[in-house]
This record gives C-alpha cells, sequence and structure tokens, in this order.
C-alpha cells in the first residue's frame, strides 16, 4: 500500500494533474482551432455576434485553465506537500494499478477509478446516443443528471431527480429565453 505522501504529496497527484492539464489543453486547442472555421463575419451580425465568438471564448478559458493546472504541477510543489499534511481522507485512489482502501459507503464497483472512469463515459454516452433526440430536452437532461448524481453517491433518488430536473429548467431557460437558441 502506498503512503499518503507519496499519494498526494509525492509524484502521483502531480503526474495525474500534468496528464489531465496536457488532455484540456489538447482538447480546448481542437475546439479553438473548430472556432476558426466558423463564421465571424456576415450578413445580419457584426464580430461580436459571430456564431464562433463565444465558443472561441470557452475554448479559450479551458486552455487556459489545463495551462494553469500543467504549470501548478510543475513548479509549485508546495501545494501538494500541504495536501500531504492535510488530513483531508482524499478520495479513493490507485497507484499504478494498486487500489487504496475506498470510502466504506462506496459499491465495490466505485471504489476503483478505473470503473468511475468507465461509468463517466458510459452515462455520456448513454446521454448523447440514446437520450438527446429520443426524448425532449429537459426530460432527457433530467434522467442523466438524477441517475449520475445518484450513482455517484450525491443524494437520495428523490434528490438527484430534484437537482436533475432544476438543472436541466435552468439550462433549457438560459438557451431558450437569454441566449435564443433553440435545444434538442
Amino acid at each position: 500500500m502506498a503512503t499518503s505522501k507519496k499519494l498526494w504529496g509525492g509524484s502521483w497527484l502531480r503526474r495525474k494533474d500534468i496528464y489531465s492539464a496536457i488532455g484540456v489543453m489538447c482538447i480546448a486547442a481542437f475546439f479553438l482551432l473548430g472556432t476558426a472555421f466558423m463564421p465571424w463575419k456576415g450578413v445580419g451580425f457584426t464580430w461580436y455576434s459571430a456564431p464562433g465568438l463565444v465558443p472561441a471564448i470557452l475554448a479559450f478559458l479551458l486552455f487556459l485553465s489545463g495551462l494553469l493546472l500543467f504549470l501548478r504541477a510543475l513548479f509549485n510543489r508546495r501545494f501538494y506537500a500541504r495536501l500531504a499534511t492535510e488530513e483531508t481522507g482524499g478520495p479513493p485512489v490507485e497507484d499504478d494499478g494498486q487500489e487504496v482502501a475506498a470510502a466504506k459507503d462506496l459499491p465495490p464497483l466505485l471504489q476503483s477509478e478505473r470503473w468511475r472512469v468507465i461509468l463517466v463515459f458510459a452515462l455520456c454516452a448513454v446521454y448523447i446516443f440514446l437520450l438527446i433526440g429520443r426524448l425532449n430536452y429537459i426530460l432527457a437532461t433530467t434522467i442523466y443528471m438524477a441517475a449520475f448524481i445518484w450513482i455517484f453517491k450525491g443524494g437520495e433518488w428523490y434528490k438527484s431527480l430534484l437537482v436533475g430536473l432544476a438543472t436541466a429548467v435552468a439550462v433549457w431557460a438560459l438557451f431558450y429565453k437569454v441566449f435564443a437558441v433553440i435545444l434538442p
């Protein structure tokens, strides 16, 4: 079993942060590049109302977040040392394939980081490929959010359902009423 210092203050978390930061920056760069091919000038809109502006801003902010995470992982060793000294309990983690004792309230499947990642991708795939387009946006998003919260032990099923519904309605209202974007 790995020590807390190795997991939090040592190479484990820093390495994960570096890999995550590189992944986030690559995804952001891909989307930022994609906005270059969107219309920026045209009939009926100016540059500040161009369809590519908001995605470009969001992609830039995502890239900046990844860059800050990368720089912190490289140069701020005190941050990771402070994590090693705090008694946070930390999330269930793995160190090079060796599982470390997980929280007792999680089912066995969720105690493995690998299975949690697979489950996140599976939930996203169900939402994208099965729910969106077949159900109305509010219902599909409510189901997705409630399932995600409930599976990852964010609350009881009825609380998960209420939070999922509130999130779906808030996002729909924001996009439909404020941004004038029709959601699927």
